[in-house]
């Protein structure tokens, strides 16, 4: 039986909705407190409209919506490999977002203490948080006539150059300082190190 989902609203307007349904799982972190840190970083007029960004993990799902599948890139994708997902305004009922956290810590959920590093788990769950919010930017604020998904990681990388410079301002202006340095000694590889990353963000509606 699924526990039975906790909502906590954030202070601040038109913030979302922040809701947990977890089934047999438990986060090695505080997922709302984490969430409602990053979402307070984006200008509100950019989440007008969303209602609510849903955190579960995908044994909470029922066999049937698990093997259903969304759109990605043109392609089918299985909801059972998605790490996220961007439900859009529908038929009267708002725009709400779904994390799979399980699925969006990744390979690395084994090793639950490396999510006691605050950088390393902020940027792997912004990975898809301001992905799939990126998501809601193009559809209702920044309209763009190119590709879905492409436009949802221009997004992502700006919101999260945005919360990181906030939040991490020291190692951020070292990073940038020493980036040029590490251009010239780091080659760079010619396949992405996480593919899996493409395949398991996706979108689609609720079904």
């Amino acid at each position: 039986m699924n526990a039975a989902p906790e909502t906590i609203e954030t202070a601040a307007t038109p913030q979302p909705k922040l809701i947990t349904n977890f089934d047999g799982y438990s986060p090695s972190f505080d997922v709302t407190s984490v969430a409602s840190r990053m979402i307070a970083s984006i200008p509100a007029n950019l989440l007008f409209g969303l209602d609510a960004v849903v955190f579960t993990n995908m044994h909470s799902l029922s066999q049937k919506r698990r093997t259903s599948t969304t759109k990605s890139r043109g392609r089918k994708v299985k909801i059972g490999n998605t790490a996220g997902l961007y439900h859009g305004k529908w038929q009267g009922k708002p725009a709400w977002i779904e994390i799979f956290v399980d699925q969006t810590m990744g390979a690395q959920a084994r090793h639950r203490w490396i999510f006691k590093i605050p950088i390393v788990r902020d940027i792997l769950f912004s990975d898809i948080l301001f992905h799939e919010i990126g998501h809601h930017i193009h559809a209702t604020a920044q309209p763009e006539f190119r590709e879905k998904e492409d436009v949802a990681d221009k997004w992502k990388l700006k919101l999260q150059r945005r919360y990181m410079r906030d939040r991490y301002p020291l190692l951020t202006r070292i990073l940038s300082l020493a980036k040029p340095l590490m251009k010239m000694f780091v080659k760079r590889p010619g396949q992405s190190t996480a593919p899996w990353r493409r395949r398991r963000s996706g979108r689609g509606r609720s079904s």
